[in-house]
């Protein structure tokens, strides 16, 4: 009787039909991966919103203990003051408001040394631009008001400058400007819905056409990368996602009895008490920026850019 091969009735893959299978793999590779990036895209804009939530929450609970007002680093390291005897003192809490700290790395780092959040959340995770790192080795050591130190001075914000020329900037999100008629009505636990508090970067001088806008990195943050599309919290805490607006339809220019409904809510463009610089800046209009510098005076916002980075 002839003997029966064990192998016999099995059969292996031909190298055609390999050659399919892979090819195959590969195909539907080829069309999961867009749609894998998109959703991992949009996973990072919802966190990027939640983030701006939570900072903005941060705001609001530190304005319970401080007369409504929010974070403003010139409220908490005051100008010294005559307490008199001629003695001049830096007293916590005592003496007038020092503007030339109202700028955006101070009101981070403030917050950062009281522990309100830490370094992380204020980096968006869908940052790109590399001037823009998390500062990792924040000295907590500095809050000390015995000494006249409420915050880690080497937090930086020159979102303004490029790598190459130093630049070095530990925060993705820009605020509503720390000067005039704004800060004075708007910085401050009002529960307006209409007013845009911090979100999402700009386009320099919200410009909306031209090479300012298509060579602008904030484009690259959320959405088709050749539309600028960011997230951004109102003062009554809510958070507009995927806006593709520089005029959000709810904000309107206040001044006095003036109204004018479109307000760009990142360029200081109206004129409130005159023609001068200096009285355009003092507007009431909604300015949304990295405050760089040290800003001169409360009406004065000189040092104040919007955050553009080539």
């Amino acid at each position: 009787m002839a003997q029966i091969s064990r192998n016999a009735g099995k059969r292996g893959f031909t190298l055609v039909e390999l050659l399919v299978v892979i090819a195959i793999i590969a195909l539907l590779i080829g069309l999961l991966l867009p749609a894998l990036a998109k959703a991992q895209q949009a996973a990072r804009s919802i966190k990027d919103s939640n983030q701006i939530n939570q900072i903005q929450k941060a705001f609001i609970i530190f304005s319970n203990d401080s007369e409504g007002k929010y974070p403003t680093p010139g409220l908490v390291n005051r100008a010294p003051f005559d307490i008199g005897g001629g003695t001049v003192l830096n007293l916590p809490g005592q003496g007038p408001e020092d503007f030339s700290r109202n700028n955006t790395a101070n009101l981070y780092s403030l917050m950062i040394a009281r522990e309100f959040f830490n370094t992380d959340i204020v980096i968006g995770p869908t940052e790109v631009n590399p001037v823009i790192v998390q500062y990792k080795v924040y000295d907590y050591t500095k809050y000390a008001p015995a000494t006249d130190s409420y915050w880690d001075p080497n937090f930086k914000a020159d979102v303004n400058k490029t790598v190459a020329n130093g630049g070095v900037c530990n925060a993705s999100y820009a605020h509503l400007a720390l000067c005039g008629e704004r800060k004075k009505s708007f910085w401050r636990n009002t529960q307006n819905s209409n007013r845009p508090i911090l979100g999402t970067r700009g386009v320099k001088d919200g410009a909306i056409t031209g090479n300012e806008y298509t060579s602008s990195p904030t484009l690259l943050l959320h959405g088709p990368k050749k539309e600028w599309v960011g997230n951004m919290c109102y003062a009554d805490n809510h958070v507009e996602t995927g806006i593709k607006t520089f005029y959000p339809s709810a904000v309107s220019f206040e001044c006095g009895a003036t109204q004018l409904t479109k307000d760009n809510i990142f360029h200081c463009e109206f004129t409130c008490y005159g023609p001068s610089i200096l009285q355009r800046q003092r507007a009431g209009d909604t300015w949304i920026c990295f405050v760089v510098g040290n800003p001169a005076n409360a009406d004065n916002c000189n040092g104040v850019f919007d955050a553009l980075v080539q």
